[in-house]
Protein backbone atom coordinates (compact mmCIF):
# COMPACT_ATOMS: atom_id res chain seq x y z
CA UNK A 1 0.00 0.00 0.00
CA UNK A 2 1.39 3.10 -1.05
CA UNK A 3 -0.39 6.82 0.21
CA UNK A 4 0.47 10.52 -0.58
CA UNK A 5 -0.12 12.83 2.24
CA UNK A 6 0.31 16.85 1.83
CA UNK A 7 2.43 17.50 4.89
CA UNK A 8 0.64 20.92 6.20
CA UNK A 9 -2.61 19.29 5.57
CA UNK A 10 -1.83 16.53 7.97
CA UNK A 11 0.22 18.07 10.49
CA UNK A 12 -2.58 19.36 12.61
CA UNK A 13 -4.29 15.50 12.36
CA UNK A 14 -1.03 14.02 13.53
CA UNK A 15 -0.29 15.81 16.66
CA UNK A 16 -3.98 15.48 17.54
CA UNK A 17 -3.92 11.75 16.82
CA UNK A 18 -0.18 10.96 18.39
CA UNK A 19 -1.64 12.91 21.84
CA UNK A 20 -4.22 10.09 22.17
CA UNK A 21 -2.60 7.09 21.32
CA UNK A 22 -0.09 6.56 24.59
CA UNK A 23 3.75 5.77 24.15
CA UNK A 24 3.76 3.64 27.32
CA UNK A 25 0.13 1.76 26.49
CA UNK A 26 -0.19 -1.60 28.04
CA UNK A 27 -1.25 -2.93 25.22
CA UNK A 28 1.96 -2.36 22.34
CA UNK A 29 -0.14 -1.63 19.56
CA UNK A 30 -2.10 1.81 20.97
CA UNK A 31 0.67 3.50 20.93
CA UNK A 32 0.34 3.10 17.11
CA UNK A 33 -1.88 4.66 14.60
CA UNK A 34 -4.27 2.37 12.46
CA UNK A 35 -4.17 3.83 8.65
CA UNK A 36 -7.02 2.69 6.23
CA UNK A 37 -7.53 4.32 2.95
CA UNK A 38 -9.29 3.15 -0.64
CA UNK A 39 -11.36 4.84 -3.03
CA UNK A 40 -13.01 6.73 0.01
CA UNK A 41 -9.80 8.39 0.84
CA UNK A 42 -7.69 7.81 4.01
CA UNK A 43 -8.88 7.75 7.05
CA UNK A 44 -6.54 7.64 10.47
CA UNK A 45 -7.65 6.26 13.83
CA UNK A 46 -5.79 6.55 17.60
CA UNK A 47 -7.23 5.37 20.61
CA UNK A 48 -6.38 5.07 24.30
CA UNK A 49 -8.91 2.21 25.28
CA UNK A 50 -11.72 5.12 26.68
CA UNK A 51 -11.05 7.85 23.25
CA UNK A 52 -11.38 6.59 20.50
CA UNK A 53 -10.63 9.40 17.55
CA UNK A 54 -11.09 8.79 13.69
CA UNK A 55 -10.25 11.60 11.20
CA UNK A 56 -11.09 11.59 7.32
CA UNK A 57 -8.57 12.57 4.67
CA UNK A 58 -9.07 13.04 0.93
CA UNK A 59 -5.54 12.15 0.67
CA UNK A 60 -5.21 8.84 -1.69
CA UNK A 61 -3.74 5.56 -1.67
CA UNK A 62 -2.74 3.58 -4.76
CA UNK A 63 -4.69 1.09 -3.85
CA UNK A 64 -6.75 -0.14 -0.54
CA UNK A 65 -4.81 -1.71 2.70
CA UNK A 66 -4.62 -1.05 6.17
CA UNK A 67 -1.51 -0.17 8.28
CA UNK A 68 0.16 0.43 11.92
CA UNK A 69 2.73 2.92 12.52
CA UNK A 70 4.10 4.39 15.73
CA UNK A 71 1.96 7.49 16.16
CA UNK A 72 4.66 9.32 18.16
CA UNK A 73 7.85 8.86 15.29
CA UNK A 74 5.61 9.23 12.85
CA UNK A 75 4.23 12.73 13.72
CA UNK A 76 7.55 13.62 14.75
CA UNK A 77 8.86 12.99 10.75
CA UNK A 78 6.29 14.98 9.32
CA UNK A 79 6.85 17.59 12.11
CA UNK A 80 10.28 17.98 11.03
CA UNK A 81 9.88 17.87 7.17
CA UNK A 82 9.66 21.36 5.15
CA UNK A 83 6.38 23.07 4.54
CA UNK A 84 4.33 22.60 1.50
CA UNK A 85 5.83 19.32 1.22
CA UNK A 86 4.83 16.16 0.04
CA UNK A 87 4.99 12.91 1.88
CA UNK A 88 4.68 9.22 0.64
CA UNK A 89 4.24 6.42 2.98
CA UNK A 90 4.84 2.70 1.57
CA UNK A 91 4.16 -0.62 3.62
CA UNK A 92 7.14 -3.04 3.03
CA UNK A 93 7.50 -6.83 4.64
CA UNK A 94 6.44 -4.83 8.08
CA UNK A 95 8.51 -2.21 7.55
CA UNK A 96 6.73 1.52 6.41
CA UNK A 97 8.84 3.64 4.33
CA UNK A 98 8.41 7.26 4.43
CA UNK A 99 9.86 9.78 2.09
CA UNK A 100 9.78 13.14 1.01
CA UNK A 101 12.13 14.94 -1.28
CA UNK A 102 15.63 13.68 -0.37
CA UNK A 103 14.58 12.75 3.22
CA UNK A 104 13.91 8.86 3.53
CA UNK A 105 12.78 7.25 6.92
CA UNK A 106 11.71 3.74 8.24
CA UNK A 107 9.47 2.81 11.14
CA UNK A 108 8.48 -0.90 12.34
CA UNK A 109 4.77 -1.68 11.72
CA UNK A 110 2.45 -3.86 13.71
CA UNK A 111 -0.49 -6.26 12.42
CA UNK A 112 -3.05 -3.82 11.30
CA UNK A 113 -5.51 -6.84 12.35
CA UNK A 114 -4.38 -6.95 15.81
CA UNK A 115 -5.63 -3.55 16.08
CA UNK A 116 -8.50 -2.95 19.00
CA UNK A 117 -11.05 -0.99 18.03
CA UNK A 118 -13.71 0.47 20.57
CA UNK A 119 -16.79 -1.12 19.94
CA UNK A 120 -19.69 0.57 21.73
CA UNK A 121 -23.58 0.17 20.65
CA UNK A 122 -24.24 3.51 20.22
CA UNK A 123 -27.58 5.45 18.61
CA UNK A 124 -27.95 8.58 16.70
CA UNK A 125 -29.48 11.25 18.88
CA UNK A 126 -30.04 14.51 17.03
CA UNK A 127 -27.84 17.30 16.16
CA UNK A 128 -26.44 20.72 17.44
CA UNK A 129 -24.67 23.84 16.27
CA UNK A 130 -21.27 22.75 16.75
CA UNK A 131 -19.73 26.44 18.02
CA UNK A 132 -22.92 26.41 20.63
CA UNK A 133 -21.35 22.95 21.89
CA UNK A 134 -18.15 23.43 21.98
CA UNK A 135 -18.83 26.64 24.12
CA UNK A 136 -21.24 25.19 25.96
CA UNK A 137 -18.81 22.78 26.65
CA UNK A 138 -16.03 24.66 27.63
CA UNK A 139 -18.43 26.80 29.82
CA UNK A 140 -19.41 23.99 32.27
CA UNK A 141 -15.64 22.33 31.92
CA UNK A 142 -14.36 25.08 33.86
CA UNK A 143 -15.67 23.35 37.28
CA UNK A 144 -15.11 19.85 36.65
CA UNK A 145 -13.20 18.05 39.77
CA UNK A 146 -9.69 16.62 39.68
CA UNK A 147 -8.78 13.33 41.04
CA UNK A 148 -12.19 13.89 43.30
CA UNK A 149 -13.21 10.63 45.15
CA UNK A 150 -16.76 10.66 43.76
CA UNK A 151 -16.13 9.90 40.47
CA UNK A 152 -19.30 11.75 38.44
CA UNK A 153 -17.47 15.11 39.55
CA UNK A 154 -14.45 14.48 37.49
CA UNK A 155 -16.37 15.31 34.22
CA UNK A 156 -19.33 17.29 32.89
CA UNK A 157 -22.98 15.28 32.68
CA UNK A 158 -24.61 15.55 29.23
CA UNK A 159 -27.85 15.84 29.20
CA UNK A 160 -30.23 15.47 26.35
CA UNK A 161 -33.72 16.35 27.19
CA UNK A 162 -36.22 16.83 23.94
CA UNK A 163 -35.01 19.53 22.14
CA UNK A 164 -32.40 20.77 24.28
CA UNK A 165 -29.22 19.77 25.82
CA UNK A 166 -28.12 20.53 29.39
CA UNK A 167 -23.96 20.88 30.29
CA UNK A 168 -23.15 20.56 34.00
CA UNK A 169 -19.87 20.26 36.08
CA UNK A 170 -19.20 20.84 39.87
CA UNK A 171 -16.38 20.71 42.40
CA UNK A 172 -18.01 20.88 45.34
CA UNK A 173 -16.72 24.87 45.60
CA UNK A 174 -18.72 26.45 42.15
CA UNK A 175 -21.18 25.09 39.81
CA UNK A 176 -21.32 25.42 35.86
CA UNK A 177 -24.37 25.06 33.25
CA UNK A 178 -24.85 25.68 30.03
CA UNK A 179 -27.86 24.70 28.04
CA UNK A 180 -28.17 24.88 24.03
CA UNK A 181 -31.21 24.06 21.48
CA UNK A 182 -31.22 20.47 20.24
CA UNK A 183 -32.73 19.14 17.32
CA UNK A 184 -33.35 15.35 17.99
CA UNK A 185 -33.39 12.61 15.36
CA UNK A 186 -36.93 11.14 15.95
CA UNK A 187 -39.79 13.41 16.77
CA UNK A 188 -40.51 10.82 19.99
CA UNK A 189 -39.14 13.09 23.37
CA UNK A 190 -35.53 12.36 24.02
CA UNK A 191 -34.39 12.03 27.54
CA UNK A 192 -30.48 10.75 28.01
CA UNK A 193 -27.61 11.55 30.57
CA UNK A 194 -24.20 10.49 30.24
CA UNK A 195 -21.45 11.99 32.36
CA UNK A 196 -17.81 12.96 29.79
CA UNK A 197 -14.67 12.34 32.12
CA UNK A 198 -12.31 14.92 32.15
CA UNK A 199 -9.39 13.62 29.29
CA UNK A 200 -12.58 13.14 26.86
CA UNK A 201 -14.16 16.77 27.33
CA UNK A 202 -10.63 18.45 27.07
CA UNK A 203 -9.67 16.34 23.72
CA UNK A 204 -12.99 17.14 22.18
CA UNK A 205 -12.64 20.95 22.64
CA UNK A 206 -9.23 20.87 21.11
CA UNK A 207 -9.86 18.58 18.18
CA UNK A 208 -13.02 20.46 17.03
CA UNK A 209 -13.74 23.75 15.76
CA UNK A 210 -15.42 25.67 13.08
CA UNK A 211 -18.65 26.33 11.58
CA UNK A 212 -21.27 23.47 10.94
CA UNK A 213 -23.65 20.93 12.59
CA UNK A 214 -22.39 18.31 15.30
CA UNK A 215 -24.15 14.95 15.29
CA UNK A 216 -24.23 13.49 18.42
CA UNK A 217 -24.98 9.84 19.22
CA UNK A 218 -25.26 8.05 22.69
CA UNK A 219 -25.25 4.41 24.40
CA UNK A 220 -25.30 2.70 28.15
CA UNK A 221 -21.43 3.27 28.18
CA UNK A 222 -20.52 5.47 25.68
CA UNK A 223 -21.33 9.08 23.22
CA UNK A 224 -19.80 9.67 20.06
CA UNK A 225 -19.41 13.49 18.31
CA UNK A 226 -19.17 13.64 14.46
CA UNK A 227 -18.26 16.88 12.88
CA UNK A 228 -16.83 17.00 8.92
CA UNK A 229 -13.98 14.21 8.28
CA UNK A 230 -13.57 13.90 12.58
CA UNK A 231 -14.97 11.18 14.92
CA UNK A 232 -14.82 10.65 18.53
CA UNK A 233 -16.38 7.94 20.46
CA UNK A 234 -15.52 7.95 24.63
CA UNK A 235 -16.09 6.00 27.24
CA UNK A 236 -18.67 7.33 29.78
CA UNK A 237 -17.89 7.61 34.05
CA UNK A 238 -20.36 4.54 35.11
CA UNK A 239 -21.95 6.63 37.62
CA UNK A 240 -25.00 9.06 38.21
CA UNK A 241 -25.25 12.77 38.16
CA UNK A 242 -27.14 14.12 40.83
CA UNK A 243 -30.17 16.19 40.13
CA UNK A 244 -28.31 19.91 40.49
CA UNK A 245 -31.84 21.77 39.80
CA UNK A 246 -33.01 20.75 43.54
CA UNK A 247 -29.35 22.71 45.08
CA UNK A 248 -29.67 26.24 42.55
CA UNK A 249 -31.52 28.83 44.17
CA UNK A 250 -34.54 30.21 42.47
CA UNK A 251 -33.36 33.97 42.27
CA UNK A 252 -36.09 36.65 41.70
CA UNK A 253 -33.51 39.33 40.51
CA UNK A 254 -31.39 39.09 37.10
CA UNK A 255 -29.27 41.98 35.70
CA UNK A 256 -27.26 41.52 32.47
CA UNK A 257 -23.74 42.89 31.60
CA UNK A 258 -22.45 43.72 28.44
CA UNK A 259 -19.48 42.02 27.21
CA UNK A 260 -17.19 44.69 25.78
CA UNK A 261 -18.23 46.91 29.24
CA UNK A 262 -16.76 43.74 31.37
CA UNK A 263 -13.77 43.72 29.55
CA UNK A 264 -13.50 47.32 30.38
CA UNK A 265 -14.25 47.12 33.78
CA UNK A 266 -11.89 43.85 34.81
Amino acid sequence: MEITFQRDDILPSLASLAKISSERAVIPILSHLFIRSGSFGTELFANNATVQVGIHTEDMATEEGTITVPAGKFHDIFRALRKNSEVTIKEMDRIILIRSGKSKFELPTLPAQDYPFLDWKVSEMGTCDAPSFLQALQTASVSMGVNDVQAFMNGVSVEISGESIRFVATDRHRLSLAEIPFSPTEENDIHYQGILPRKAVLEIAHLFSGEGDMKISAGPVAMQFIKGGTNVICKLIDSKYPDIRKIIPNYSNHFTVGMEDRKETF
